[in-house]
């Protein structure tokens, strides 16, 4: 069957506890492939907001079922021996994958832990090129680790191909992630105030974001000289202006560090989740960020101090050189020629 013609399933779930990471990985990845294929979400119990963020990108197939065996019983009515299936999610266990193997032609598993034993035709891990020989797998699995095959929305790999140069600094934006649900992005912003130095605050958060409230409470009482601007559910193409238009960028080591390595920018990263570590590690190593360790647990004289030295045009500037170097905006091409080999296309 020709490519036109052929599915691609992408089965991934996403809410308020465990983010959008899984959803957003897949949307991009729908969008470096869907010239050729034909892209369908399958997402247990979505909430309508999550509906309407995957539906502009492929049709949205609902999963009811929350156990393993009922979730097997419903896919097995939905796919068919020729569709390709995509996985983003850590409850895809070895019976996960056999199943979804033997219900179609190639299987395909998003991963950032390599902590299962994996029988997928093929394993892309964006974070680290180091971690592509921890992996447990069978002789025929192929491992595409690194930032040459980044998961990322074409706005961000296009944005890659531009060149910045920093003349001042006195701009910094903050997104914590889609979800973030211990509020870690209110610490972040308290941080950012109290440093002379910062006269623009750019904060975006996603549609499930739950202490929106407190968080404009907070600024209005706090902001003082400072213009905060709070953006919620912003377009990959508004990203990119909002990070190529501010000088510091403190995020979290997932995938939108990589969207701001992509665009450029000083960055103050470290981790919310352990299955960042992989992507953490490989910023730090690379110099395109400084590290803040844990952000659960860093405090804002730690965040303050490390911004302060984000305050030299010199020290962001290699940064955003470093950046230049290791991502190139070609793993869009790259991870469909790798599908495309898979498949025999």
């Amino acid at each position: 069957m020709d490519s036109l013609q052929r599915r691609i399933v992408f089965r991934a779930d996403g809410d308020g506890k465990i983010g959008l990471g899984h959803i957003m990985r897949c949307i991009a990845l729908s969008e470096m492939v869907r010239t050729q294929y034909t892209c369908i979400f399958v997402v247990a119990q979505p909430s309508d907001i999550l509906k309407e963020i995957i539906s502009p990108f492929g049709e949205v197939i609902i999963l009811n079922a929350l156990d393993k065996e009922g979730q097997f019983r419903e896919l097995d009515k939905i796919l068919n021996p020729l569709d390709i299936v995509v996985t983003d999610g850590y409850h895809f266990d070895y019976d996960y994958q056999q199943f979804l193997k033997y219900k179609s032609a190639k299987l395909i598993m998003i991963d950032d832990l390599a902590e299962e034993f994996f029988c997928a035709d093929l394993v892309i891990n964006h974070g680290s090129s180091a971690i592509s020989g921890q992996y447990r797998k069978d002789r025929n699995t192929k491992v595409l680790a690194g930032f040459d095959y980044l998961i990322l929305r074409k706005e961000f790999l296009d944005a890659a191909k531009r060149i910045k140069k920093i003349n001042k600094v006195n701009s910094v934006f903050i997104c914590m992630g889609g979800a973030d649900p211990s509020n870690i992005t209110k610490k972040v912003v308290s941080a950012c105030l109290k440093e002379e130095f910062v006269k623009r605050i750019v904060v975006v958060v996603g549609g499930v974001y739950a202490h929106r409230e407190e968080l404009v409470e907070f600024v209005d009482l706090n902001k003082e000289n400072v213009e905060v601007s709070i953006q919620r559910n912003v377009s990959a193409s508004m990203m990119v202006e909002l990070i190529w238009g501010s000088d510091i960028c403190i995020v979290p080591s997932s995938s939108i560090a990589l969207e701001v390595c992509c665009v450029k920018s000083g960055i103050l990263t470290g981790i919310t989740f352990d299955n960042q570590n992989a992507i953490h590690n490989q910023l730090i190593t690379d110099q395109c960020g400084l590290s803040l360790g844990n952000f659960n647990t860093v405090s804002v004289a730690d965040i303050t101090a490390k911004l302060k030295l984000l305050k030299s045009t010199l020290i962001n500037q290699k940064m955003l050189d470093r950046q230049a170097k290791v991502v190139d905006g070609q793993s869009g091409n790259r991870i469909l020629n790798e599908i495309n080999s898979i498949v025999g296309c």
